[in-house]
């Protein structure tokens, strides 16, 4: 019930802000921001954004019955994008499902539809492949027709919108398929037919979000001059960040720990080594061989990663300065006179056993 009356309350609150000018409806949306905060409020402009394009007939609609907006230039683009799919009878199919199930879908029908299409061209794709009866260069176009289909841009403007700041993650991920597509052709398009290239960008986008700019373009870069195959996504990411083995990350933290036992002054490249030798422990991993600590330190080093990728990872904490002793050698007269107290009683004891031992 209550899943409900947020649901209405919700649209009309959307009818209300959608109605205001536009200058209206951005103070409506910061001051919505300011209690209850940014992600609710980008989902609310989100929404509203949606309305106002079904509205204005840009963006495919629903009234409950059928779809709206359903243009013969939107029924030929989705022809175009999607061959092989028999798209008036998807559109039925999606229509019957919307009307056995009211409420399945708030808003946003054209991505719902398009969500649609893409699955049944994906599982269209692996049928007539598993049957042998699609040829590489026909996967290759319709790999391409997906990718234009889902591009955020023209690819002519993309470089207009890569030079801008920030740089949206959408038009890197197009401008990375361009340049992939451009270095290994139909290799690169065969290694992902079937798959819905729309998830697959959306994907994309959410890794390439936790690297810089320059860490993308290093990877670019050594695509093309490293890499003789097409590269998955986390093996992309690696090209973006080259690192040593896990090997060597061993070896260097426990020469470390070693050092660091009897001198905390001992210098740590970086936060993530430091941590991951306290966990495993100091005096463990001095001693430890890789053999036998490989599944150990590797799962440490690993959670210790994701933790400063995440921002939970403490900080490296400062050194702490090694204290030097003294230079020479002080001594008090009461220092001198114990001491000299203590060598006639070893020396009186060292006769008595001597004499103890004649006897």
């Amino acid at each position: 019930m209550s899943d409900a009356v947020d649901r209405e309350a919700q649209a009309q609150l959307v009818q209300q802000i959608k109605a205001l000018p536009d200058h209206e409806r951005r103070e409506a949306l910061e001051e919505f921001e300011e209690i209850y905060g940014r992600s609710r409020a980008e989902s609310l402009r989100k929404e509203i954004e949606t309305q106002i394009a079904v509205d204005a007939g840009r963006l495919v609609g629903w009234d409950g019955e059928q779809f709206t907006n359903l243009t013969s230039d939107k029924l030929a683009a989705w022809k175009r994008a999607y061959p092989g799919v028999a798209i008036d009878r998807e559109v039925a199919k999606a229509t019957a499902f919307l009307q056995a199930n009211p409420g399945a879908v708030k808003s946003r029908y054209e991505r719902f539809m398009t969500n649609w299409l893409n699955k049944e061209l994906s599982r269209s794709v692996r049928t007539r492949r598993r049957e042998g009866k699609v040829s590489m260069s026909q996967l290759h176009i319709m790999f391409l027709q997906q990718h234009d289909a889902t591009r955020i841009c023209p690819a002519n403007e993309l470089i207009d919108h890569l030079k801008r700041s920030p740089v949206g993650m959408r038009y890197v991920v197009d401008w990375l398929f361009d340049r992939m597509i451009n270095i290994w052709g139909s290799a690169f398009s065969s290694k992902w037919a079937g798959l819905d290239v729309a998830q697959m960008k959306n994907e994309w986008c959410s890794d390439l979000h936790k690297l810089t700019i320059d860490e993308i373009k290093t990877g670019a870069r050594r695509i093309k001059e490293e890499c003789t195959f097409p590269v998955s996504r986390p093996e992309f990411i690696q090209l973006c960040r080259p690192t040593q083995s896990i090997e060597t990350t061993f070896m260097q933290c426990a020469s470390l720990a070693a050092r660091h036992l009897h001198d905390h002054s001992t210098p740590w490249p970086g936060a993530v080594e430091y941590w991951t030798a306290q966990r495993f422990g100091m005096a463990a991993l001095a001693q430890a061989t890789w053999v036998a600590a490989k599944a150990q330190f590797t799962g440490i080093y690993h959670d210790c990663l994701t933790q400063q990728e995440e921002g939970v990872l403490p900080a490296l904490p400062p050194a702490v300065p090694r204290i030097a002793g003294p230079t020479e050698k002080v001594r008090t007269d009461a220092g001198s006179a114990a001491l000299a107290h203590a060598r006639a009683l070893l020396k009186g004891k060292g006769m008595q056993q001597s004499h103890g031992g004649r006897m």
